[in-house]
């Protein structure tokens, strides 16, 4: 089975489908059953859209303490792929879905370290590696060069980050990278990895009245 579009704009791969010392313990080596795959830069839009790579069956969509907001999708042909530590989920259980579909945004939800995609592909019950499934497809065009469009609308440049450390700038910035506070369940560690540990804190606060 050929999938259509990749699950996201981001290409960058953080972990493998593989073993690995566990990103938080630091501790026991376990196997990583898909890739996580992360913002190429930190200052790239949070909620970047997370697509259907085909058309499917909605077979879960909910939160869990360690994977976070998941969508697990049935493709036919006996593979589900599945998709965790969303910002949130944008279908329900029993949906059927498109290719390239919008299924959620990435986020930092569950067992997780940093804002990323855990992406899984299972076929015939059991995870393989997905990089074969999803090498070199594109994402819908509409939704082609999506950062390229924010960083136009926005007046985003090269020093966005200088602008991040100026206080002055932070919640303009913000406000235009994040859904509304209600929706939003970042923790500490999220913003103070986007604003390198100096504002964080002041900032969280700001934005979680």
């Amino acid at each position: 089975m050929q999938f259509q579009y990749r699950p996201c704009e981001t290409t960058r791969i953080t972990s493998r489908y593989a073993y690995r010392i566990d990103p938080i313990t630091k501790k026991k080596a376990t196997f990583h059953p898909g890739l996580d795959i992360s913002p190429i830069d930190k200052v790239k839009f949070f909620q970047e859209p997370i697509f259907a790579c085909l058309g499917g069956k909605v077979l879960l969509s909910s939160f869990n303490s360690a994977r976070g907001n998941q969508v697990l999708i049935d493709h036919g042909s006996n593979i589900m792929t599945r998709s965790q530590h969303l910002a949130d989920c944008k279908v329900s259980k029993g949906d059927n879905v498109a290719a390239g579909q919008i299924i959620g945004h990435m986020g930092n939800t569950g067992y997780s370290t940093a804002q990323h995609l855990h992406f899984e592909v299972i076929a015939d019950g059991k995870t393989v590696n997905p990089e074969p499934y999803i090498k070199d497809l594109p994402i819908p065009s509409k939704h082609s060069n999506n950062f390229k469009k924010v960083k136009e609308k926005y007046g985003f440049e090269a020093n966005t980050m200088s602008y991040l450390e100026n206080y002055k700038y932070a919640e303009f910035l913000f406000e235009r990278m994040l859904l509304p506070v209600k929706e939003q369940h970042f923790q500490l560690g999220t913003i103070n990895y986007i604003l390198g540990y100096k504002y964080g804190k002041e900032i969280f606060e700001k934005l979680n009245v």
